[in-house]
């Protein structure tokens, strides 16, 4: 008899600890949803989204601006005289092009 009023009250205790613990838990989650507050930790999270678009954007900028974008991403840049024979003539939209001031960049492989 002993043991079963032993077993009965452990499990009593557990049930009554677990269901206050569940409760304060509800009750926690619960103030953290409320509309002000998903409100706010959205616009948290926006800003922090805009500020990291803008500083990679910035960083592409200052890469293009700076005339490193091509060395920047490892990319060899060559002229288009080394890719074609000395004879050959070079045309862009119809018009012949100094082969000098073309540049072929070669992807990352």
């Amino acid at each position: 008899m002993m043991k079963r009023l032993t077993w009965f009250v452990t499990g009593a205790v557990t049930g009554a600890a677990g269901s206050g613990y569940a409760k304060r838990r509800m009750r926690e989650t619960a103030a953290q949803l409320t509309p002000r507050n998903v409100a706010r930790s959205g616009a948290v999270a926006l800003r922090r989204t805009a500020r990291d678009v803008v500083d990679i954007m910035r960083s592409r900028q200052d890469g293009v601006t700076n005339g490193d974008a091509v060395a920047r991403q490892g990319d060899e840049p060559a002229t288009i005289a080394d890719r074609i024979a000395p004879d050959e003539e070079i045309l862009v939209d119809g018009r012949p092009v100094d082969r000098g001031r073309i540049v072929v960049t070669r992807p990352r492989r």
